[in-house]
């Protein structure tokens, strides 16, 4: 293995007062990089997650209106020279670093890991430990510092710690940010960085971040995680008697299809024709919910499956999920953990506890919360979990929702944190575990890049 590799790094300070930032990336991104955006608005609230990016972390700082927040994506190589905008709450300033790493794992899930430090009021901002996930290896270490004013440039980076850099957002005192990055290599499972110096006494809070290194090809009987591929999401809103649901534009033969679905008093949700159904329930007296799962033939792409109710006509919500690289066969490839009982009316959704029928190994978790409701949404979702989104479908009085999220992890169990609800609804929670594929004696690759059943490469 080597150490992933930091090939640019762009520092951007704004010192307009605006609810909209226009952030430049890299000149040059290759398919597959890591990109990452680090950035604080000063009293802006919370950053929207930029168009194609997913949140690796977000916190507020102490009980400051900022959120320093990282936005990560895998890259297709179409992004140099290119911009995505950051849309914060409010008017603010804003201090900003984009990092392009390449030589990494690929698989935002189980290639990143951090760590968030307390927020602190001092020149000596200290990153927390960090300890990885995976096995020892060449990690890239990040020791990241944000600070709540640009006068609090960074004098200095933790020992040992090399190519630091600063962007300051420019607004002046009381009206400003940095974010200060150093990074070291290093074979140790667990890091703890020293401390950075900075210019002034002021409000911090300090993250560190740890990128996993690109593993060598996979060998015969050797496993490797699943890829969620796409998530496609649908709400319904009109009351009809079946719904039409989009499957994803490119399906491969060998994928795993799966429909989340949720419906307001629909009766029993029928299993679509050439699916079976993983689990079917009733939420409450007016909410149902339905998984089902089909090994796709790749006839179904850009097709449509129907979803008709026994009971009344309805809402609907629907994710679909596309999945490459795992072990092809439902009956022994997908694990689950049902909701056991009657719903409650709650805000905190705790999906259970599962364990892997097949045990550890380079699994796919997937957890899942069914709720009645379309103007309630999650705030949060189970640590550590990424793919995170939510659907709703119906109206004020008959809606209906979905949120899912997800992990790769080699661990064979896992107990999800919560979905947090800005409200009460009722609800049921599922887990799901995905086995890895076996690479065979010939290696197979899908168009996609995942490893799996699919086309023949060589």
């Amino acid at each position: 293995m080597a150490f992933p590799q930091v090939v640019s790094t762009l520092t951007q300070g704004f010192s307009t007062n605006t609810t909209s930032h226009s952030v430049n990336l890299p000149s040059s991104v290759s398919q597959g990089s890591l990109l990452m955006i680090f950035v604080i608005a000063d009293e802006g609230g919370l950053v929207s997650v930029p168009l194609g990016f997913e949140i690796e972390f977000q916190t507020q700082l102490s009980t400051a209106n900022l959120y320093p927040s990282l936005f990560v994506k895998i890259a297709d190589g179409s992004e140099g020279n290119t911009s995505v905008d950051l849309v914060t709450e409010l008017a603010a300033t804003m201090s900003v670093q984009v990092l392009n790493v390449e030589g990494w794992y690929g698989v935002l899930g189980d290639g990143i890991e951090h760590s968030i430090g307390a927020y602190f009021a001092n020149d000596t901002p200290s990153p927390p430990s960090l300890t990885v996930p995976w096995p020892n290896g060449d990690t890239l270490f990040l020791a990241v510092c944000f600070t709540a004013d640009d006068d609090a440039t960074v004098l200095s980076y933790p020992s040992g710690f090399t190519n630091g850099t600063t962007a300051i957002s420019g607004g002046g005192p009381n009206d400003g940010s940095t974010v200060g990055i150093a990074s070291l290599e290093s074979t140790a499972l667990t890091v703890e960085p020293p401390d950075f110096l900075i210019s002034e006494l002021e409000g911090h809070v300090s993250f560190t971040v740890g990128i996993r290194p690109l593993e060598p090809p996979p060998l015969p009987g050797d496993t490797v995680f699943p890829v969620v591929e796409e998530v496609l999401t649908q709400g319904f809103s009109s009351t009809l008697s079946s719904q039409t649901v989009n499957l994803p534009t490119t399906v491969n033969d060998g994928d795993l299809l799966l429909i989340s679905a949720s419906t307001y008093d629909s009766g029993v949700i029928n299993t679509p024709t050439g699916f079976t159904s993983l689990f079917s329930d009733e939420i409450n007296a007016s909410g149902y919910l339905l998984c089902c799962a089909k090994v796709a033939d790749g006839s179904e792409s850009a097709s449509t499956v129907t979803l008709s109710f026994q009971g009344s006509s309805s809402t609907a919500a629907t994710q679909v999920h596309r999945i490459s690289s795992w072990s092809g066969d439902i009956a022994s490839g997908i694990g689950l953990s049902l909701h056991i009982g009657s719903a409650s009316l709650l805000s905190s959704l705790d999906p259970p506890a599962l364990t892997a029928p097949w045990g550890s190994d380079k699994n796919l978790w997937i957890a899942s919360s069914f709720y009645t409701d379309d103007d309630i949404s999650p705030s949060s979702y189970p640590p550590g979990y990424t793919g995170t989104v939510a659907v709703s479908g119906g109206g004020s009085n008959n809606g209906c929702s979905v949120a899912t999220a997800y992990k790769v992890a080699l661990s064979g169990s896992e107990d999800p944190g919560n979905f947090n609800l800005t409200g009460s609804e009722y609800a049921k929670n599922y887990t799901m575990v995905i086995r890895p594929f076996i690479v065979p004696d010939t290696l197979m690759l899908s168009p996609s890049g995942g490893i799996g059943v699919g086309t023949f490469i060589f």
